[in-house]
């Protein structure tokens, strides 16, 4: 199987096996004896509820015991086999498929990662509720509730069986990677096949469970795409744009149609627009100017200032989000960790089109073009100066993960400041760019994480 280097070839590389994960997973049990009944009645997004895509009912007893006796009848696994079993098993299903996107991202950055990561963590949100609500209405047993000499690979999920919600998230994240990254799109297809397969041989699920889950997946990364395809994105700037003095200046300007992007939660693209930044040669933009060139490095700031600005800081706050989840064991909660992310993924998508919206009003800019003697670590990117975009990132990303896991609301500020001050740092942003980027990203924060206190389940983590 071609696997993207991150996902696979580390794990190859360091030479770990992991045929001692298979065997000793199968006696770690999960805490709850019915995980998340509820959880195909919460909130999603690209499509209409859980119960708007339509499973059928699985397969009655005659077909459930040839499909016993298939997986009674299997041969042992072979360490390819067990390999793609303990791969696909780790942590919730939709963990790895961060990953290939993270991976496509790097091989192809066309498609901006902000919005890759919004649209695929909502299609396996969507995905996994959507499963969530099949699982609790049909309620089929496990292989192994069926058959006690069925003997599971890996811990036996405390949810019901039918249909799978490995195969279902694949599909869905797949057919959306595939959508945006389309020269990788038979690998993907692939990928997807393997995760659902994977659940077959390490004994937990039917093989129509698997069927199942892949029907539905295709279902939800349709309309996923469908959204996609109508948020605007695909609109190419008409070329103009305003010029005059102490006005921002560049050719061909980076994400300059984003403001007319369609938002998830922004009622519009200006609802959170900063205040006018400080006027040119006014006593405030000198101040702040002064502020830049009497900065004295460190290596300390040096260090943190091209860690923020080679992430990208999304990377850095998928890490984090992916962090507070194991700490939390929410990844044994697979609706509440695919939850997580998805709003992590709104947050910051929304964020983004608010700042590019503030960016291309104002057109303040950058310092270097105020004061050729400012001293930057590297160029600055290719747009205006006010909001500063790491300050807008960093500030959802702090305000919805706070939301979520309020016991490290301190640690997520430290982060979200440490990231928008490294702009300062580098010598690219005002200190006003900052300060400006923070409020408009923890207003746009705040307002996803209201929206998800009325989801259907708890905002915060136990």
């Amino acid at each position: 199987m071609n696997l993207p280097l991150t996902v696979r070839g580390l794990i190859a590389g360091a030479g770990i096996s992991l045929i001692p994960h298979v065997i000793g997973s199968a006696s770690a049990q999960p805490s709850s004896p019915q995980l998340e009944p509820d959880a195909g009645s919460w909130r999603t997004w690209a499509i209409a509820s859980g119960s708007a895509v339509t499973v059928p009912p699985p397969p009655e007893a005659g077909a459930t015991a040839a499909e016993i006796q298939s997986l009674r009848a299997r041969s042992l696994p072979d360490a390819v086999t067990l390999d793609h079993v303990a791969y696909w098993d780790r942590a919730w299903p939709g963990y790895r498929w961060q990953e290939i996107l993270l991976s496509e991202s790097e091989r192809d950055a066309r498609p901006m990662l902000w919005r890759s990561l919004a649209l695929v963590s909502i299609a396996i949100q969507d995905a996994t509720i959507a499963t969530w609500h099949a699982k609790y209405q049909y309620s089929r047993q496990r292989p192994s509730e069926l058959e006690t000499a069925i003997h599971p690979l890996v811990s036996v999920p405390h949810s019901p069986s039918y249909p799978s919600e490995h195969a279902a998230v694949a599909v869905a994240a797949a057919d959306v990677l595939a959508y945006l990254f389309p020269s990788d799109a038979e690998n993907l297809k692939q990928l997807a096949s393997e995760a659902g397969q994977s659940r077959i041989a390490a004994g937990v699920q039917f093989p129509s469970d698997v069927a199942a889950g892949e029907a539905l997946g295709h279902e939800v990364g349709a309309a996923v795409i469908a959204r996609a395809k109508a948020d605007r994105s695909d609109i190419p700037w008409d070329g103009k744009i305003r010029t005059g003095p102490d006005l921002w200046a560049g050719t061909n300007p980076l994400l300059i149609t984003m403001g007319n992007w369609v938002p998830w939660v922004l009622r519009s693209a200006d609802q959170f627009r900063p205040p006018p930044p400080p006027a040119p040669r006014s006593p405030q933009m000198v101040a702040e100017l002064t502020e830049l060139k009497n900065f004295s490095r460190t290596p300390v700031s040096t260090r943190l200032s091209w860690f923020w600005a080679a992430v990208p800081e999304l990377r850095e706050w998928i890490a984090i989000t992916n962090l507070k989840i194991f700490e939390t064991r929410i990844s044994e909660d697979p609706p509440k960790a695919a939850r997580a992310m998805a709003l992590l993924g709104i947050a910051s998508f929304d964020s983004f089109i608010g700042c590019m919206e503030a960016k291309y009003h104002y057109l303040a800019p950058r310092p270097f073009q105020m004061d050729r003697n400012i001293s930057m670590i590297f160029p600055a990117p290719n747009h205006p100066s006010y909001p500063a975009a790491h300050g807008c990132g960093d500030g959802a990303a702090e305000a919805i993960l706070s939301s979520l896991f309020p016991h490290d609301a301190a640690y997520f500020k430290a982060r979200a400041e440490e990231g928008a001050m490294s702009r300062i740092w580098a010598g690219i942003h005002y200190r006003s760019d900052v300060d400006a980027g923070l409020t408009l990203g923890r207003s746009v924060g705040r307002l996803v994480a209201e929206e998800a206190s009325k989801d259907g389940t708890e905002t915060t983590a136990k």
